[in-house]
């Protein structure tokens, strides 16, 4: 398999999802333990679970569009993914 552009476009931004969503993770379950109610403590697990599962959409997609390059459905799949995680965590976040 041939990495395109858009493919190695969508590696990077899921690898950096990724190790954002492991890092978060991480500072949830280690800082925040001590000072969230238990309550907004599953909500924190919960925005950290779909952060993780738009990483590996995004791994998934970029696995795809490098054995489809010309694809403009799954460039359009990893914008959407991108949009969405981003507006989540927009909304997570205030």
């Amino acid at each position: 398999m041939q990495l395109n552009a858009a493919s190695k476009y969508l590696l990077i931004l899921g690898s950096i999802n990724m190790f954002l969503a492991v890092a978060l993770g991480a500072f949830g379950a280690h800082a925040l333990k001590a000072g969230l109610p238990p309550d907004l403590m599953a909500v924190y697990h919960t925005g950290n679970q779909y952060h993780f599962y738009h990483a590996l959409g995004l791994f998934a997609v970029a696995s795809a569009a490098g054995f489809f390059p010309g694809s403009r459905f799954l460039r359009w799949s990893g914008a959407f993914i991108l949009a969405g995680s981003s507006c989540f965590r927009g909304a997570f976040m205030c």
